[in-house]
């Protein structure tokens, strides 16, 4: 969208991305499974910590690409929801925790 501003100036909207809200370990395995694999967690004031996430080598594991500092953590079901370990679990709860999706999803 291209929007004019009070000064007359150009400014150009970035396109916005579709995405779903993730409430469970359950449904995160499921959008991995679909071929999903970008996620974020929506922060205070509308900022995001993006991460990529697949299934680890072991079954009940998710192999976490940090985006932000480019840290990498394999979790368990179990584990990912362990806040001590990351807000991924927390984001969820709050209903903060999202998956990207392509345009036409």
């Amino acid at each position: 969208m291209i929007l004019l501003t009070d000064e007359n100036e150009l400014f150009i909207e970035p396109p916005r991305t579709p995405y779903r809200r993730v409430v469970d370990v359950t449904q995160l395995r499921e959008e991995i499974e679909a071929g999903h694999n970008e996620y974020f967690i929506r922060l205070n004031g509308g900022i995001r910590s993006s991460k990529y996430i697949e299934i680890g080598d072991g079954k009940n594991t998710f192999y976490i690409l940090n985006l932000i500092d480019d840290t990498e953590q394999t979790l368990t079901y179990r584990e990912i929801m362990d806040d001590s370990l990351t807000n991924i679990g927390k984001a969820m709860l709050a209903g903060a925790f999202f998956v990207e999706l392509e345009e036409n999803e």
